[in-house]
């Protein structure tokens, strides 16, 4: 075979195959704009049924538009005519059941975890959680993962399954929450005057309710000093509590550097 009939073949091979190769990237192009378009759309309409929690309108917002791309991939290779010879090549092989095992094997446990941490709602999107060593806002519940912003401003992805065998601490489950500082109390004079006056600091911080009133309780004794926690409320949804701890802290300073 000389030089031109080699160029002649490879055109003819390109002739055959640029519509196909067109073809599919427009199929897949395709699918993945419907399955933003679908994703938007079916958030809009899951948001309007009432009692629909926003982590269940994420999960199922994202499985839409999985479904829709998983489509779009299968329909861009068979435009390419390749869908049945990636299946046989690796059916051949013999490892089609161990790759799509694995495969959906955590797939399936994430999106399992997914839906059972949407029926039992252990938090909301929005809801101040700690989970293990993590701590931070839920922002998203997507099919493998729980998304978390902690305090300092980074993202931190939790496999959902391990959300759903752990112990899930909410933080905002209620509109208050206790916050306790712990101190070191001399063994002299009149401790239940100190208390008094502890108390008295505590609750004149803004910020601190009034109900349950503040405490201070005496935990233990040793080394002359009587270890005690000056235990108050606050609110966790309007007010700052790392700005509320640091007012009560220095308020209990004050009065035990007059004793």
């Amino acid at each position: 075979m000389n030089v031109p009939e080699v160029f002649a073949r490879l055109l003819d091979n390109l002739t055959i195959g640029l519509p196909r190769l067109i073809a599919a990237a427009l199929l897949l192009l395709i699918a993945l704009v419907a399955a933003r378009w679908l994703k938007n759309l079916s958030v809009q309409a899951l948001r309007r049924v009432r009692g629909l929690p926003q982590s269940a309108v994420s999960l199922l917002s994202s499985l839409i538009y999985v479904g829709v791309v998983l489509l779009g991939v299968l329909s861009a290779l068979s435009a390419l005519d390749l869908s049945q010879l990636v299946l046989s090549t690796v059916a051949s092989l013999g490892v089609v059941g161990l790759i799509v095992g694995f495969a959906l094997q955590d797939i399936t446990k994430q999106f399992a975890s997914g839906i059972m941490l949407l029926l039992s709602r252990p938090f909301e999107i929005g809801d101040l959680i700690r989970v293990g060593v993590h701590e931070g806002m839920v922002t998203d519940l997507q099919l493998r993962t729980t998304k978390l912003r902690t305090a300092g401003g980074d993202e931190v992805l939790i496999p959902n399954a391990d959300v759903y065998i752990a112990t899930v601490y909410n933080l905002s489950r209620y509109p208050q929450r206790r916050l306790a500082v712990p101190l070191q109390l001399p063994f002299r004079g009149d401790l239940e005057a100190l208390r008094d006056h502890l108390i008295a600091a505590v609750t004149a911080v803004p910020g601190v309710a009034p109900t349950p009133a503040p405490t201070v309780v005496c935990t233990s004794v040793a080394d002359g000093k009587v270890s005690a926690e000056l235990r108050f409320w606050v609110d966790r949804v309007t007010l700052d509590q790392d700005e509320v701890l640091t007012h009560a802290i220095v308020a209990a300073s004050n009065v035990l550097v007059a004793v």
